[in-house]
């Protein structure tokens, strides 16, 4: 959770969040601007009055197709030998026919099937196709009444037509002397209303290649996106994934891949090496994985605690039914052009997220830099490859969007990166730990059989006995009682409360044997409930009685109290003694050191130790409620 987010902060998170709204929806508009304006800034020759001056074509040259074409509704004029067939009007391709009014006043519809005529002055001796990749329907094109080129299954019924995605018999024409021709292009029925893909004109070597560079790279990003869902099903089954929500994550790289599966690219090629024609309805399949890509990120995002939202009820109906509309609208409106708005509209408000995203870097959050660079990547990509499949490009996007895709997994081999970085510190960390609690129980041990302390105890039980078997057998049990919690102690964790003061109240009973003096130990305990490391009291005790001077008082007396506090339960050893040096009596007792040092790390306790010269010593730890047994 991001706390403590100050008004300067507010500003700089909020402007740049806002500049990644607008740099991605400009390079997104760049696209499209470059896309639709390359014949005119490569000065390749464009159809006017619906004619084409190809002359200066030249082997692996093409040319794009847009323009003014003369289309007829329901008729297909080469196939069915309609040589005086009047066209219904003119069409400025890449466009649908769909509400186009017909000479003779007829309101078309999305569905149907038809030709497209223009005429084109071409060279001699130069190979020539006329084809549209990418089309998502089936169609024929004819140069001079030949036919030129063959894409999918053509059918007048909608429900029949299907294509691969590219085409499958090409029959180049060659102009014997230079001349005008006459190109066709008849397309099979369907919902998607005319000719609403950018047809080329190719010349030469620029015929039959089945892939291009853009393509094989589109494998290999393909194959890359493969081995990153891979790593992180690996990562997160050892444990090592991006956080509590590396599942979430993996969700988003398996929508991520089914995504990049159905782009223009590889999904063509695919149905080609499957023998499978049904890339007709490419653009609503990526639209679906595309929604769900974004849905599950921001989910995780919020998971993960890298962004918080907390919207209101109201709010969240609202963006459901907005959701719920977009997504209704674009699958409603096929056959139209207005069908990229609710695909927009939905984009537009799912990069308000680069706000919340940018605070996470404003503020530090672990990961919020790599997740932006994933969110900026896929955010582009829905933008650009939706603008591609319906047709608002004329020159296809397929390869920046692999290099966007590129990008995306920068950021999240980058989030891998870092997670593997902290995995490593955290072993390490683990590791010395282990080696404290190691050296702290070697200390420990070291410290529990006192030769002195046994050797004074048994003269001790030595002259109780000659006094009294019932007295030495009391005192034999206390000191067995003694050394086996000092044994013990080399082995246990934790031990109950009570059973740590049951050793204390043993140990001074010792003492009081040894002393042959009575000791004041006190008790003010309000928690009961709770567990502390073994011989964690006692040592703390024993210091008070050999250092403090609390034995030469009349009123001497050690304290140990347990309370709760609002930080936690509170535990202290207070004395009324001269007031030790603190960190000289830590250097020369291991005991106390052992038990101050073992309360921080089995418990993770605050130590606080307070000495004040002649008016006594206190050591309080602070431990809360919630802490378990490391």
């Amino acid at each position: 959770m991001i706390e403590g987010i100050k008004r300067g902060d507010k500003r700089v998170y909020i402007c740049l969040g806002c500049t990644m709204i607008l740099v991605t929806l400009l390079l997104v508009v760049l696209t499209f601007v470059c896309s639709v304006y390359f014949a005119e800034v490569m000065g390749l020759a464009k159809i006017e009055n619906r004619h084409l001056d190809a002359t200066q074509i030249r082997s692996g040259d093409y040319v794009s197709l847009y323009g003014e074409w003369e289309y007829f509704y329901d008729k297909w004029i080469v196939t069915d030998d309609l040589t005086d067939a009047e066209p219904d009007g003119v069409i400025y391709v890449p466009d649908v026919w769909t509400g186009n009014t017909t000479a003779s006043g007829e309101v078309l519809p999305r569905t149907g099937y038809g030709s497209f005529r223009i005429t084109a002055a071409v060279p001699a001796g130069i190979a020539l196709q006329v084809h549209a990749v990418n089309f998502d329907g089936a169609y024929r094109t004819f140069i001079n009444g030949k036919l030129n080129t063959v894409y999918g299954v053509m059918s007048e019924n909608e429900s029949e037509t299907a294509s691969y995605g590219i085409e499958t018999e090409v029959y180049p024409y060659v102009a014997e002397t230079p001349e005008t021709v006459t190109v066709v292009v008849e397309l099979s029925a369907s919902r998607e209303g005319g000719m609403h893909s950018a047809f080329s004109m190719v010349a030469g070597d620029a015929i039959g290649s089945s892939a291009t560079y853009g393509e094989y790279f589109a494998f290999i990003v393909l194959g890359a996106l493969i081995m990153l869902f891979i790593l992180g099903i690996f990562l997160n089954a050892s444990k090592t994934g991006i956080g509590a929500g590396g599942w979430t994550f993996t969700a988003v790289l398996v929508t991520v891949l089914l995504m990049f599966v159905f782009s223009v690219d590889v999904y063509r090629h695919l149905l080609k090496y499957l023998d499978f024609p049904w890339y007709n309805p490419i653009a609503e399949i990526f639209y679906a994985f595309s929604v769900a890509a974004a849905v599950v990120f921001v989910y995780h995002l919020v998971r993960t605690g890298v962004i918080t939202l907390k919207p209101l009820p109201w709010q969240i109906v609202a963006l459901t039914v907005f959701n719920v509309g977009c997504i209704a609208a674009f699958y409603s409106l096929y056959g139209y052009k207005e069908r990229i708005v609710p695909v927009f509209l939905q984009l537009f408000v799912l990069s308000f997220v680069y706000v919340p995203l940018m605070r996470g870097v404003v503020t530090k959050v672990k990961f919020a830099g790599a997740y932006t660079l994933f969110f900026f990547a896929l955010t582009f990509v829905i933008g650009i490859s939706m603008m591609d499949m319906l047709d608002f490009v004329v020159i296809g996007t397929e390869s920046v969007a692999s290099y966007a895709v590129m990008v995306m997994m920068m950021g999240v081999y980058a989030l891998y990166f870092m997670r593997m970085r902290d995995y490593n510190k955290a072993a390490i960390e683990a590791a010395d730990y282990k080696r404290r609690i190691t050296e702290i129980q070697a200390d420990a041990l070291r410290a529990q059989i006192k030769p002195h302390f046994m050797f004074n105890c048994l003269t001790c039980i030595q002259g109780v006995y000659r006094e009294s078997i019932a007295a030495g057998d009391r005192a034999m049990e206390h000191f067995s009682r003694h050394l086996r919690a000092n044994i013990d102690a080399g082995v246990k964790g934790l031990v109950r409360f009570d059973e740590e003061i049951d050793n204390t109240l043993n140990y001074v009973a010792l003492e009081e044997m040894r002393l042959q003096k009575e000791i004041n130990l006190m008790l003010d305990v309000d928690v009961w409930d709770l567990k502390v490391p073994a011989l964690s009291l006692q040592p703390i005790v024993e210091n008070a009685i050999r250092h403090s001077g609390i034995t030469e008082k009349e009123d001497g007396y050690v304290l140990i109290s347990a309370k709760d506090t609002p930080e936690g339960v509170e535990i202290s050893v207070s004395d009324n003694g001269c007031g030790f040096d603190a960190e000289k009596a830590m250097e020369r007792s291991v005991g106390l050191r052992n038990a101050v040092e073992r309360m921080k790390l089995l418990m993770k306790a605050s130590a606080e130790i307070i000495a004040k010269p002649a008016e006594g010593t206190q050591i309080r730890f602070v431990v809360a409620r919630n802490v378990k047994e490391g």
